[in-house]
């Protein structure tokens, strides 16, 4: 595991892992921003907007009346704009990335 780490961080410090002598820590500056960078966005961001998603889905006004839930209707509106719509906006989607890809 130590080793695994000393060689990816060897990669921002420039040196080879068995050239380092000192623990696999480098404060050179912009690389160390870099490090910090990825850690952000790799495990705070995600836990937070999940924090936040919770959190909201949790909400229900207390002094609004609301009735009992009903199934959607299948008519044709409902079955373009609830099935169809979205089916053809993630085949756009797929396609412009993969347009995009071999470029």
């Amino acid at each position: 595991m130590n080793v695994l780490f000393s060689a990816r961080l060897a990669r921002f410090c420039n040196k080879p892992p068995n050239e380092q002598t000192t623990p696999p820590i480098c404060f050179t500056g912009s690389e160390n921003n870099v490090t910090t960078t990825n850690m952000l966005r790799n495990y705070f961001l995600p836990a937070a907007f999940l924090l936040v998603a919770v959190q909201s889905m949790a909400q229900a006004p207390s002094g609004v009346p609301y009735g009992k839930p009903e199934p959607l209707e299948l008519d044709l509106f409902n079955i373009i704009v609830f099935i169809v719509l979205p089916l053809v906006l993630i085949a756009v989607y797929i396609g412009f990335k993969r347009k995009n890809r071999k470029k």
